[in-house]
């Protein structure tokens, strides 16, 4: 290979989804070496150890859970919009990049268009946001988690917010880990921000459905 592996590629590579020939071609560019490669490597089977955790936030019960969309489709039915939040600090907005997404990933395709469950990477600089988007009856899970995929501190995590037609509606607090979430979102295209100190990262065209 003269040019760097992509990363879904790396993933095929780590699932054993390869062919013989293709896994070889990968192990060739790798034994080169190829830092960069190298480097992605380790990300993608650090990816794959994140998804293949168990989700350890615990959800609300479900009448809590339907009271609050009640309140969600009542308010929006008398306000003509949806409810929102104040305006959004204005900071540097830095638009992040799909690295991966499991629901377009082959060879795996026919498994994964049973699951409910979307897993999806980006990227933006030193920092990576990993995404389980679940659809539910009640509405759409959103869980998230901000890493750091360079060995410097990663500057504060402030605030996560949703965004739906620029404006927000509804905001997270990560914890120490990172980890974010949102639940019972209705059906709709939103955007997701990571407030961080000195900018917003942004997730863009994020697709969230009932089951």
């Amino acid at each position: 290979m003269t040019l760097h592996i992509p990363f879904a590629t790396l993933i095929d590579y780590q699932e054993q989804a390869l062919s013989v020939s293709e896994r070889a071609a990968v192990e060739l560019h790798l034994a080169e070496p190829c830092p960069v490669c190298q480097k992605n490597l380790l990300r993608a089977v650090e990816l794959l150890a994140t998804f293949a955790q168990p989700d350890q936030t615990v959800a609300p019960p479900e009448a809590v859970v339907q009271r609050a969309v009640e309140a969600f489709f009542n308010r929006s039915h008398v306000m003509g919009a949806f409810p929102t939040h104040p305006p959004a600090l204005s900071l540097p907005r830095i638009i992040a990049n799909l690295l991966f997404d499991n629901f377009r990933q082959a060879p795996l395709a026919a498994m994964r268009g049973a699951a409910r469950s979307r897993q999806l990477l980006f990227t933006a600089g030193e920092v990576d946001i990993d995404l389980q988007i679940t659809s539910e009856r009640h509405g759409a899970t959103l869980l998230g988690q901000v890493l750091n995929n360079q060995p410097t501190e990663l500057e504060l995590i402030s605030l996560v917010r949703l965004y739906r037609s620029g404006e927000v509606l509804g905001t997270s607090t990560p914890d120490e880990q990172g980890q974010f979430a949102f639940r019972a979102v209705v059906p709709g295209v939103y955007d997701l921000g990571v407030m961080l100190a000195q900018r917003e990262i942004v997730l863009e065209g994020l697709e969230l459905t009932y089951a």
